[in-house]
């Protein structure tokens, strides 16, 4: 009976003991990962800043007022058209 006992408590003492050791190894001996998150996002902010300035410095007119009016026209037809074609049936 004492003999289970005894190695009951000695295999607890060296399960604790390599545990322990495990733990001075891990901390002692390996390089630890920092990570640098705030600096990071802050990089990422700049370049998307930066492309965006860039990008607005260049952009194309995309419609000029002449074609505006006139597919304004043209939509505002089509509209009343199809108003009225749904109004008689």
């Amino acid at each position: 009976m004492y003999s289970i006992i005894k190695i009951i408590i000695a295999s607890i003492c060296v399960i604790t003991l390599l545990h322990y050791l495990w733990i001075f190894v891990k901390e002692n001996y390996s390089t630890k990962k920092t990570v640098d998150i705030i600096g990071f996002q802050t990089k990422k902010y700049k370049a998307i800043l930066e492309e965006l300035l860039q990008n607005n410095n260049h952009s194309p007119q995309f419609m000029d007022n002449t074609n505006y009016e006139t597919e304004y026209e043209t939509m505002n037809q089509e509209l009343e058209n199809f108003i009225r074609e749904e109004i008689t049936l």
